[in-house]
């Protein structure tokens, strides 16, 4: 059993059980990141200079929010990221006020008109783009790849881990696919080869036995199952829809 700095984070979110052991080190990770940006580093340059471009998507602005740390730090980020968006939204809107002026005539509106409805396409888009960008988000992904490489990596040397690996009832489908990508680009020739098909077969196994768990689920609200046992079908709702998604609901 080799643990480092490293791998400890993957040891603990492997040991416990339940939930996808990504979403597990995913959330321990956010709730670091949110700790960060709430904390001394609100008023490092570097770190203003990266909100001021990104901001936060709407499920990580609810977090920093829901804080109860003083929302003073929030604010201040929170108002040069949007000074950041008016600067970029008057130079946008500039040049769409400008093809509005240049259709002056009926001819020239006709001769616009396809111009100016790519123009306001791109507008959207600019607009949808910089309301999910997102700090937390860009910092979550690149630890996670980082980790997902290093979970494969474990799992090629580390026996200890690799049973331990192996025991994980599944994966929810994002990191499922994530962590069957990590192997890619990997010479690994069988020890390849077995990770995909262990992985494949986990996820399979894991998805049928949830299915019937939530299929029972919906049959024990006929009354004529009211008496019945449950079984393991309890929190199939909530286990579907974050294997399906990733966590996002609670079990209870």
């Amino acid at each position: 059993m080799k643990i480092s700095i490293d791998t400890l984070p993957l040891w603990d979110a492997f040991r416990e059980t339940g939930d996808c052991p990504h979403c597990r080190l995913q959330e321990r990770m956010e709730a670091q990141f949110i700790d960060t940006y709430l904390g001394e580093s609100v008023m490092e340059p570097d770190v203003r200079v990266e909100v001021n471009a990104k901001g936060f998507c709407p499920r990580h602005y609810a977090l920093l929010f829901q804080q109860k740390t003083s929302k003073l730090g929030l604010a201040l980020m929170t108002h040069t990221h949007l000074k950041e968006t008016i600067s970029a939204l008057e130079r946008d809107t500039d040049a769409l006020t400008k093809q509005l002026d240049a259709a002056d005539t009926p001819v020239k509106r006709a001769a616009g008109a396809r111009s100016l409805d790519a123009s306001l396409k791109e507008l959207s888009e600019s607009a949808a783009r910089r309301a999910l960008s997102c700090a937390v988000c860009e910092r979550v992904e690149l630890h996670m790849a980082r980790y997902f490489e290093t979970a494969y990596s474990m799992w090629e040397h580390d026996s200890d881990f690799r049973r331990l690996f192996e025991q994980t009832p599944g994966f929810c489908l994002p990191h499922w696919g994530k962590q069957l990508e990590a192997c890619k680009g990997v010479l690994g020739g069988k020890k390849k080869q077995e990770f995909i098909r262990l992985m494949v077969d986990m996820e399979k196994k894991a998805l049928s036995e949830l299915e019937k768990d939530l299929e029972w689920f919906t049959r024990k609200f006929d009354y004529r199952n009211t008496d019945k046992p449950w079984g393991n079908s309890k929190d199939a709702l909530p286990r579907a829809i974050n294997v399906l998604e990733g966590k996002i609901v609670g079990n209870e």
